[in-house]
């Protein structure tokens, strides 16, 4: 749980700043989980190798297409993680309809995330990083057990100030080392502060 809280913090303060890096360490997560999904689905005693083959090839297919097609990729992960928290708001026995639904939000996503990558890279790292930030140090508190009203009410406000301050950093970052999102940019930059080149990890 240490680790899904670093990452994802690192992903709320960072994801616009290091877009290409953690976009192909997130689409290996998400192929992973993806890959996972399909063997519990399909095969009834899926065993290490089915795994292993499911989530290891998806997983190598996320990472080549993170890092050669990022658009698509963003539009994939975007999709599939909004998706899925549509999909875990019913706890563990979603409906026929809720699961309707959750497809239609996710495909609902990737367009938009194909569309404005710029602008979903920004929104969904800071906010759907914020929310896994402040529910993992919840769980790793103790506070998750027995969750009521005020607590959720609380994490959800602290989940909201986070997202916040994370897209806003982003955004800072973004602008202090002269970072451009657009296919035309060269692959490295220079930082007007210090005249050094910087290596460029965010490009869509």
């Amino acid at each position: 749980m240490l680790a899904v809280l670093l990452w994802s913090l690192a992903n709320c303060l960072l994801g616009y700043f290091a877009f290409r890096v953690l976009l192909v360490v997130n689409a290996v997560i998400a192929g992973a989980i993806l890959g996972q999904t399909i063997c519990d689905a399909l095969i009834s005693q899926a065993n290490f190798l089915d795994y292993l083959v499911a989530c290891g090839g998806l997983g190598a297919g996320g990472a080549i297409c993170g890092w050669f097609l990022p658009r698509l990729a963003l539009a994939g992960v975007g999709g599939l993680a909004v998706g899925a928290g549509t999909f875990l708001l019913a706890g563990q026995q979603p409906g026929v309809g809720l699961s309707v639904l959750a497809v239609i939000v996710a495909i609902a996503t990737g367009v938009v995330c194909y569309i404005h990558p710029k602008r979903m890279a920004l929104y969904l790292a800071g906010v759907i990083g914020a929310i896994c930030t402040i529910f993992a140090s919840a769980s790793l508190l103790g506070w998750t057990d027995s969750p009521g009203l005020a607590l959720i009410s609380l994490l959800v406000l602290l989940a909201t100030g986070l997202a916040v301050v994370g897209i806003h950093c982003q955004v800072f970052l973004a602008r202090r080392l002269t970072y451009r999102l657009s296919p035309q940019a060269p692959r490295r930059c220079v930082s007007k502060s210090d005249g050094q080149v910087h290596p460029r990890f965010t490009k869509i």
